[in-house]
């Protein structure tokens, strides 16, 4: 049985707004949001969360895309490889080499 790909983005920034949603839109890949800062309702989001902890709690996706400032890459996308999911982040990755080492060979831990 093949399963459903669902997204969650943490973040909604430019990128994520102007091409993200878009491309999930035309794909047909389901998709939810974290934002703290967006209130408004995102047209053809499966779930909007405010909070970033709560979205990592209560999320059914099996994708986590991070679209935050980048010195907030590092942080959250070692929470979400610490929590089992696939991550997709906007670049750069990280601020720092040491880093990025660090989340790829969590990420291979993980498998």
């Amino acid at each position: 049985m093949k399963t459903q790909t669902h997204v969650l983005l943490i973040g909604y920034s430019n990128i994520a707004r102007k091409r993200l949603i878009n491309y999930f839109i035309k794909k047909k890949i389901k998709f939810s949001v974290a934002s703290k800062s967006h209130k408004k309702r995102i047209k053809h989001a499966f779930k909007q969360y405010k909070s970033y902890d709560k979205a990592f709690k209560e999320t059914k996706a099996n994708i986590i895309y991070i679209s935050l400032p980048n010195s907030l890459h590092y942080i959250w996308a070692k929470k979400a490889l610490k929590n089992g999911f696939h991550v997709i982040v906007d670049k750069p990755i990280c601020e720092k080499l040491l880093n990025s080492i660090e989340l790829v060979n969590l990420a291979k831990k993980k498998k």
